[in-house]
């Protein structure tokens, strides 16, 4: 009579933390197993609602990444991509980038940037390198992260082909101009 409920219990308990939480029913009794068994399923209905936030946020995340106008680079400290974006596949000109290790990469596209100016970096701290890339210039932000002691790299692209085209504008006209007014003098 006393170890029955208790290995009924344990299988329920068991089904309870696969999801089924129709395993148990609330019991209406005010002995010890009653209340074991109403704490395990106010744990499970807890546990039920953290994972469904938890889910939302997930896809508010990569929604958001997934529509942003940068491009988002995700590494692990091993070097390995862990997550990108269709802007950065975009941005770097690439189909795919499941092929990507960190410092091969980097060096490929003359960004000047190892896995291990990063590592060592203060968490709050970022590296700046600006590449051209065909004829787009790109300026890329590299930033640390940690994550319960799984942390890594995030990179993110800025396409500055407007600004440079508009900076060599300025310089174009800045040399015609002088080249002008020192004409006439001479």
């Amino acid at each position: 009579s006393v170890t029955g409920p208790i290995k009924e219990l344990t299988i329920n308990a068991k089904k309870l933390a696969d999801g089924d939480l129709g395993a148990l029913t609330e019991a209406s009794g005010n002995d010890e197993l009653s209340l074991l068994i109403n704490s395990l399923l106010h744990l499970a209905h807890s546990r039920k609602e953290i994972n469904e936030k938890a889910i939302g946020e997930q896809i508010k995340v990569e929604t958001i990444l997934q529509n942003m106008t940068d491009g988002i680079l995700a590494f692990n400290l091993k070097g390995r991509l862990i997550h990108f974006n269709p802007e950065a596949q975009r941005l770097l000109k690439r189909n795919y980038l499941d092929d990507v290790q960190f410092d091969r990469f980097f060096r490929e596209i003359q960004a000047d940037i190892t896995l291990g100016d990063l590592v060592y970096m203060k968490p709050d701290g970022s590296i700046e390198r600006d590449i051209q890339l065909d004829k787009n210039f790109l300026h890329l932000e590299f930033a640390t992260f940690n994550a319960d002691n799984d942390g890594g790299i995030i990179v993110i692209i800025h396409d500055i082909t407007r600004q440079e085209q508009l900076e060599q504008s300025r310089r174009n006209f800045v040399a015609d101009v002088s080249h002008e007014l020192r004409t006439p003098l001479t």
